[in-house]
């Protein structure tokens, strides 16, 4: 009989894998919830365009950053 997910997952000698939050990086506490564009960004961090951008792909790639159309970001 199907009781729960975690009777599941026991039945299979599996444990269950909660999500937990990642801490922020402070160099990313200024993406709060408004998008801001790469200009802004890099002025942010006092750096070119293109470092701006190879940072901000690692942190998207960590999942704390998201990339919106326009070349727009986010934290995630």
């Amino acid at each position: 009989m199907l009781v729960d997910a975690d009777t599941i997952l026991t039945d299979l000698g599996l444990e269950a894998v909660v999500a937990t939050r990642r801490s922020v990086p402070p160099e990313l506490a200024f993406l709060g919830g408004d998008p801001l564009g790469i200009d802004a960004v890099s002025r942010e961090w006092q750096c070119s365009v293109a470092e701006a951008l190879a940072r901000l792909f690692t942190y998207e790639m960590e999942g704390l950053v998201r990339q919106l159309p326009g070349c727009r970001f986010v934290a995630a």
